[in-house]
């Protein structure tokens, strides 16, 4: 592959990989955020409404509902983190391929300074992907435990 080519290839990755790092703040973690936020307001309301005046709910035991509450925060606590870590991922790919296509264009190889942002990208992409995880788990297990609740008291 001629250097034009291959620049041009490094390029092309480069623009992807920026183009995933402003993807990477809107993506899922809307979704997380939104739903999460829905699940605080409703229990938020299912409380005053238990303990409004004419409510005929008495000694109702509201743990749940507070747990259910304290997981959908912890998902947004979460997903913050991986907004941030995605966000330096994709940061770190890109500085990846401007240092490649650096390399291709001055007829060098330093693989130490590629071997750390590859690295750092990847540390970084474990902990989002992570994180994903972990946040959509408490988003979900928190949603299932409002659910339950609503069945059980209502």
């Amino acid at each position: 592959m001629s250097k034009k080519k291959k620049i041009k290839a490094w390029e092309q990755h480069y623009a992807n990989a920026k183009e995933k790092e402003f993807y990477s703040t809107r993506r899922i973690d809307l979704l997380i955020i939104s739903i999460s936020g829905a699940c605080i307001y409703i229990v938020f309301e299912i409380l005053r409404f238990i303990n409004s005046e004419g409510s005929k709910i008495t000694g109702t035991p509201t743990i749940l509902l507070k747990l259910s509450a304290i997981l959908a925060v912890c998902a947004i606590i979460v997903n913050i983190f991986s907004q941030y870590w995605g966000f330096l991922a994709n940061g770190y790919e890109a500085r990846y391929s401007r240092a490649v296509i650096n390399q291709i264009e001055e007829n060098k190889d330093d693989n130490n300074e590629l071997e750390v942002l590859d690295r750092k990208s990847r540390i970084y992409s474990f902990w989002t992907s992570l994180s994903n995880k972990v946040s959509i788990g408490l988003m979900l297990v928190g949603i299932v435990i409002l659910v339950i609740y609503n069945f059980v008291t209502f």
